[in-house]
């Protein structure tokens, strides 16, 4: 099997409205590397380590035609974290029974993103999803810009979240794929988001609040399945608990990076 290095899933948003076609199915691999915080409450005090980590993951995405847009399946085949995380039951599974479903619209924009669990390992997959496709502007040409919002909460296991993220697009120049040789176009992104959360640890509530900043690069195909591209940024973070004697502060960041299959 063959596969184009790239990031992030484009929908065909440049097309004409068309009939209803056969569902499309394209697979991924999404090469992940972030880090995460390891927080311990002692008597004397709150100790934090920063852990990084690797994660790479098969995705099949299965796009349905429906009326306004598409229906949008996306299944994780496997899943493998360097070092694993070994913190929920579904890390032992590698996450493979995750599934999420969303509608897409017909100029790309994800909506409605829907799942079951998530494992720890699984999660940024799961914050991955919401970003797999950019809102393209027909037509679009070099030079062209617009700006989009993202929202979405999450309500799992006693843990509830609100994530909000402003992107600017940017049509930066055409290009070619040199395994297919159809033309696309490159839309380059730069976004800042903020998010609120709490979450149980031990007998306590964490609250937390946050910031985040990056940017993106998509390779934007007007038919078939898309070609991706690449995703970075960085975060900060504020938690409190009862048992921290002051606000824990924290800083990340990570990239991402998709690959079709082929």
């Amino acid at each position: 099997m063959r596969s184009y290095p790239f990031v992030i899933l484009v929908t065909a948003a440049l097309a004409a409205a068309r009939s209803p076609q056969a569902p499309q199915t394209c697979r991924y691999r999404i090469a992940y590397r972030g880090e995460a915080n390891r927080v311990r409450v002692t008597n004397v005090g709150v100790h934090q380590e920063k852990v990084p980590f690797t994660s790479v993951a098969l995705i099949t995405v299965r796009l349905t035609d429906t009326v306004g847009g598409r229906s949008m399946d996306v299944h994780l085949d496997s899943l493998s974290v360097d070092p694993p995380s070994g913190t929920s039951p579904a890390s032992g599974s590698n996450g493979k029974a995750t599934n999420w479903h969303a509608f897409l619209t017909s100029d790309g924009r994800i909506m409605s993103v829907a799942s079951g669990s998530i494992s720890q390992d699984a999660r940024p997959v799961d914050r991955l999803v919401h970003f797999l496709f950019p809102r393209v502007k027909s037509a679009a040409r070099i030079g062209d810009s617009w700006a989009d919002t993202t929202e979405w909460t999450t309500d799992r296991a006693g843990e509830t979240r609100a994530d909000q993220v402003v992107t600017n697009y940017t049509v930066a120049r055409q290009g070619r794929d040199d395994y297919s040789g159809i033309d696309l176009l490159v839309v380059s992104a730069a976004w800042a988001g903020s998010h609120r959360a709490s979450f149980p640890a031990g007998p306590d509530q964490v609250s937390l609040e946050g910031t985040s900043s990056g940017r993106a690069e998509y390779y934007v195909a007007a038919s078939g399945c898309e070609l991706g591209g690449w995703r970075a940024g960085t975060r900060s973070e504020t938690s409190m608990a009862p048992a921290f004697q002051e606000p824990l502060h924290t800083s990340n960041s990570d990239s991402a990076s998709v690959t079709l299959l082929r």
